[in-house]
Order: structure tokens, then C-alpha cells, then sequence
């Protein structure tokens, strides 16, 4: 059908995109219908900067304000070496490339905020779906419980390992282009007492940093790396804790005493940097 007998909407991924998406479909009077594979949102992950166009775009959408307010606020960044010693050290801003409006937020609580913005649009956790069959009029879409429902259209925002991309597409329509690195973020207590402080350590091509902001408590760790195909399974909790003890266990600095704080973390989100190439639907 056209878009103008469009009215019922799937949203597949309460992340960043599917919340976003569901905002501005009803603000423009569509009806759409979130859903999420988790139980729950999840809780903490990486900092991420709201910048360039998408200032405009949150700005429009009414939340920058609440955006800045729970920005993370971080004044200094330290570089150091393997032995701890300062190498370098710059206000927060720079330290992050960030100039103007830019704000940097945890992404949970980016994520919040969105889901605040769509308060009465309904959201369902613990959902994904099996299958999808298009008709001349509808799209069917069959959920893991086993219930078949009718929607006009179908929106994936369900990230890098997306299950819609999967089931929709044909494997030849789609490449993961693996950049090779990898990256784990998790928070643990905040022991080196950082006050709005991210300290990063890089050598042989590997990287680990610590940030403190607002929560004082608390202190968010991130560890990169390079390598190709390093894990058999790229989703397996277990193996990625491994391979990132394997990895970093001779690294020194803090690195020892981190990696031993990571078996009471229960945060602790993993993956690798890749590129999703789709051919264009033109």
C-alpha cells in the first residue's frame, strides 16, 4: 500500500535509533508499537557525543536541555604510561574532541531520555520476532511467544547483530565488513577516587581508560584492542571475558586489578568494531 494508509508501525530495539524512530512517527501521527529483546534497558555502556546534526534534531525533539543536565561533565583527561607516570594531561572538552554544543552522555541514559520522550507508546520487553511475510496489504510478523500480529510497516532498530536485517534480507544483500578491534566496557567501584577524570593508557596497540564523573562511587572502564576473529563466538560472555584477561593480563597499569574487579561487574558489554554494508534500496 501507500504511505498514506501506513498508520500501524513495528519498532524493532529500544536502543537509540528505535525510540527515536517511534518520537517522530507519532509526532507526525503514526501509531507505533515498540519492542525489545531484553528484559529490561540496558544499564550503563559507553559515553557517546551528541553532536553536529543531531543537536539540531534533539533540540527539535525538545530533550537537549535534559541532555546537558545529565551530560557526564568530565574536566580532565590524563594520558599515562604502562607504569603509571603521566604522559599528558588536557580539559575534558578537548580531551574528547568536544567544541560548542557538542554533549557527551552515557548512552543509558541518552537512551532514558528517548524513552521518557514516548511515554504512552507501547513497549514490550523480552520480544523478538521469528518471522516476517509481506503481503500486497500488510507486513505479518510472527513473535518468538508464538502470536502473529499485522503492521503496515516494519522498522529494524536492532543494532549491529540485527535479527530483522537477518530474517529480511538475503545473505548476499549484506556484508559485515570486521575493522578489527574489539572493545569492553563495565563499571567498577571507583578505587583510584578519578573526579571527573577519564586517565587512558595506550601501548602495543592496545588501550584501557578510566572515567569518573558524576557518579563518584563508580567508575566506568573501557579496554580496546586489535585482532581478527579472536573469538569463535562473538556474543559468548564467557569467552569474551577470557579473551580480554588473555589479552591484557601483561599489560600493567591498573590492568591486573581491573580485570580481577571484572567478575563482580554486572554491566559488562563486549563487541567488535564492524561496519554493516547494505546495498542500497534504490
Amino acid at each position: 500500500g501507500t504511505m498514506s494508509n501506513v498508520n500501524k508501525i513495528l519498532v524493532i530495539g529500544a536502543g537509540i535509533a528505535g525510540p527515536a524512530a517511534c518520537y517522530w512517527l507519532r509526532r507526525f501521527g503514526f501509531s507505533p508499537v515498540l519492542v525489545e529483546r531484553s528484559a529490561s534497558l540496558r544499564k550503563g555502556g559507553h559515553a557517546l557525543d551528541v553532536r553536529g546534526v543531531a543537536i539540531d534534531l534533539v533540540k527539535r525533539m525538545g530533550i537537549y536541555q535534559k541532555i546537558y543536565n545529565m551530560r557526564t561533565q568530565l574536566e580532565f583527561g590524563r594520558h599515562v604510561d604502562p607504569e603509571g607516570n603521566t604522559l599528558h594531561e588536557e580539559k575534558g572538552e578537548r580531551f574528547g574532541f568536544r567544541e560548542g554544543q557538542d554533549v557527551e552522555i552515557i548512552r543509558s541514559d541518552l537512551v532514558e531520555i528517548l524513552i521518557d520522550s514516548i511515554e504512552g507508546v507501547p513497549l514490550q520487553f523480552n520480544q523478538t520476532i521469528e518471522s516476517v511475510k509481506q503481503t500486497d496489504a500488510v507486513v505479518e510478523v510472527q513473535f518468538k511467544d508464538g502470536r502473529t500480529e499485522h503492521f503496515d510497516l516494519v522498522i529494524g532498530a536492532d543494532g549491529l547483530h540485527s535479527t530483522t536485517r537477518r530474517i529480511v534480507f538475503d545473505k548476499h544483500e549484506y556484508k559485515l565488513n570486521d575493522l578489527g578491534a574489539y572493545f569492553s566496557v563495565f563499571s567498577i567501584p571507583n578505587y583510584l577516587n578519578l573526579n571527573n577524570t577519564e586517565v587512558q593508557c595506550e601501548a602495543n596497540q592496545k588501550l584501557l581508560s578510566i572515567t569518573s564523573d558524576k557518579n563518584r562511587k563508580m567508575a566506568e572502564v573501557a579496554f580496546s584492542f586489535r585482532g581478527q576473529n579472536v573469538l569463535n563466538n562473538v556474543r559468548d560472555e564467557s569467552e569474551q571475558r577470557r579473551v580480554l584477561r588473555d589479552t591484557f593480563q601483561d599489560f600493567g597499569w591498573e590492568a591486573p586489578r581491573i580485570l580481577e574487579l571484572m567478575s563482580d561487574s554486572d554491566d559488562f558489554y563486549s563487541d567488535s568494531f564492524t561496519q554493516v554494508i547494505m546495498k542500497s534500496l534504490d
